[in-house]
């Protein structure tokens, strides 16, 4: 059927059901019990000014924080979670008007500094 797709399992008989608008793909967040697996809990909110940025700086992370979203504004960003400090020209790139990067390493090590003039840090973070 063109345009559509199959999944297994439809009506529990282990046989390809077609999802079209009419039946569409079920979604269900574990058999109803608890939340989505992709939900989260946001915590709070971090921005990093560029004069601050100048040199690199920790993130003021909550306590109970798994992950973040980070982005940057007007600059660019260089980070690095290895223990050893990133530079303007040393360290993972984070580009200005990207989509946000997801960081679920440990957030208590990561360090950013600006690697273009005006970058701005913008950090959510989750459980």
């Amino acid at each position: 059927m063109a345009g559509e797709v199959a999944y297994i399992g439809g009506a529990g008989t282990g046989k390809p059901t077609w999802v079209s608008s009419a039946n569409p793909l079920p979604v269900t967040s574990g058999g109803g019990a608890g939340p989505a697996p992709y939900s989260a809990t946001a915590l709070g909110y971090q921005q990093i000014s560029a004069a601050t940025l100048a040199t690199a700086q920790s993130l003021t992370v909550p306590a109970t924080a798994t992950f973040a979203w980070i982005t940057c504004e007007t600059g660019n960003v260089r980070w690095r979670d290895d223990g050893t400090a990133p530079t303007a020209s040393v360290g993972m790139p984070i580009y200005a008007g990207q989509p946000p990067q997801l960081f679920s390493g440990d957030l208590a090590t990561a360090k950013f500094i600006l690697s273009t003039a005006g970058a701005i840090l913008d950090v959510s973070y989750y459980k």
